[in-house]
C-alpha cells in the first residue's frame, strides 16, 4: 500500500443503476464524513439480485456466487492427491480422531489410490498404521490395559 491510499471500511452500501453502469455508493468511516462513488460495469442483468459474495468479498449476481464457489472449492484441491482435504476432514475427526485429513497418512502412495465413487479404500498396511495412531483407538487401548491391572 503507498501512502496516498487508504483503507474505506464501509458504514453503508447502496447500488444503483444509471447508464448502464452500477453505481455504488460508499459512506466511509473516517473523520471528513465524505463518501466516494464507484463506477463498476454493469455485467448483470436489471432483474439480477446482487449478493456479496463471502468467499471473495466481491459483488456478484446468484449464477456468479455458484460459480465463485467452484472455482474456489478447485483452487482448494491438494496438489499432492488432488482431493479436496475439507471433504475428508469430518470423517477422519469421527473415525480416527485426528483433526484434520492427512493425505501423507491415509494414501501414502499416490499411484496406488483406490477410491470407490469418492469413498477411499485403504489397503491393510495402511489402516494398520491409522489404527496405531489413532488417538480414540489408543484411549481404549489403555483402558483395556488398566482393566487387565486392576484385576
Amino acid at each position: 500500500m503507498d501512502g496516498n491510499s487508504k483503507v474505506i471500511e464501509p458504514a453503508s452500501v447502496e447500488a444503483s443503476s444509471v447508464d448502464g453502469s452500477l453505481q455504488i455508493m460508499v459512506s466511509e468511516k473516517d473523520d471528513d464524513r465524505s463518501s466516494d462513488v464507484l463506477m463498476v460495469p454493469n455485467s448483470c442483468s436489471e432483474d439480477e439480485d446482487l449478493c456479496l459474495c463471502k468467499r471473495c468479498g466481491e459483488v456478484h449476481g446468484v449464477q456468479d456466487i455458484e460459480a465463485c464457489r467452484r472455482i474456489r472449492r478447485e483452487q482448494s484441491r491438494c496438489s499432492r492427491c488432488r482431493l479436496v482435504h475439507n471433504d475428508y476432514d469430518l470423517s477422519a475427526w469421527i473415525v480416527h480422531g485426528f483433526e484434520k485429513f492427512e493425505c501423507e497418512l491415509y494414501i501414502p502412495n499416490i499411484d496406488e489410490m483406490q477410491m470407490d465413487g469418492e469413498t477411499i479404500i485403504l489397503p491393510e498396511h495402511v489402516q494398520k498404521r491409522v489404527d496405531e495412531l489413532c488417538p480414540s483407538l489408543q484411549k481404549i487401548k489403555e483402558q483395556e490395559a488398566n482393566k487387565k491391572t486392576d484385576a
